[in-house]
């Protein structure tokens, strides 16, 4: 577990580094880094000119760490804020895969669709 951890020092500083990180939390002597990255993450989801991408990482940071509620309303925000986009990319992560039974996903999916009606 300690080697995954090389290769987020080599990506450059910025959200996509810290959700490496935060992904890591299950490594040993990893969790407080992983959690400040985190952290780290969502203090970032505060500016007005977020790129909604950021939501997407956040989403898929609680969905690896298994916390389903909060990677549903994190789904939402991206789903609200980057549309189409936002949506095709969730659907093709892998993070998001457990997410697929549960029947909110769907819901959420559905209401995006009918937002993106042209």
């Amino acid at each position: 577990f300690d080697e995954p951890f090389a290769p987020p020092a080599r990506i450059p500083p910025g959200p996509m580094r810290e959700q490496a990180i935060a992904l890591g939390f299950r490594a040993p002597g990893q969790q407080a880094a992983a959690e400040d990255a985190l952290s780290r993450l969502l203090a970032l989801a505060s500016a007005p000119d977020l790129d909604p991408s950021l939501h997407v990482a956040i989403a898929e940071v609680y969905a690896f760490r298994g916390d389903d509620e909060a990677a549903l309303q994190w789904v939402e925000r991206a789903l609200q804020k980057g549309g189409r986009w936002a949506r095709e990319e969730m659907i093709q992560s892998p993070f998001f895969r457990l997410l697929h039974t549960d029947a909110r996903w769907h819901t959420l999916l559905a209401s995006a669709d009918m937002r993106n009606v042209d």
